[in-house]
């Protein structure tokens, strides 16, 4: 059974604020110890169309499972409201898998950090 997770949260949200939010995601346990790998990730800028979204860590882990935060940037509580198109977008390359496959996301299993310096599709 395949597991991934989509995390998204505003950087100015005072209502769930993102650093508790990250700091719940980077303290995740389970089978392959996903918080403490997730903590290894250096965050990274993630763009759509020139503007970015928001910091991204992102892993894909021995055990198939895919586990990503984005901190969206200059946005509150409703990401939406402050970076629809943004937003929209990252969705979609979370649902495609895209988000996976785009070269943002680290892989555990083969130890390999992908080109993060190029836009996502």
């Amino acid at each position: 059974m395949l597991h991934e997770v989509l995390i998204m949260n505003g950087d100015q949200d005072y209502v769930t604020n993102s650093g508790g939010a990250e700091a719940w995601v980077l303290n995740l346990k389970g089978a392959d110890k996903y918080g403490e790998k997730l903590r290894g990730v250096p965050s990274t800028p993630v763009k759509f169309g020139g503007v970015e979204l928001g910091k991204m860590r992102a892993l894909v882990y021995s055990n198939q499972a895919r586990l990503a935060f984005i901190k969206v940037t200059e946005a509150g509580h409703s990401i939406v409201a402050y970076k629809p198109r943004e937003v929209q977008q990252g969705f979609l390359a979370y649902l495609s898998g895209d988000l996976w496959k785009s070269g943002w996301a680290r892989s555990s299993y083969l130890g390999e950090v992908c080109d993060r310096d190029s836009e996502m599709p």
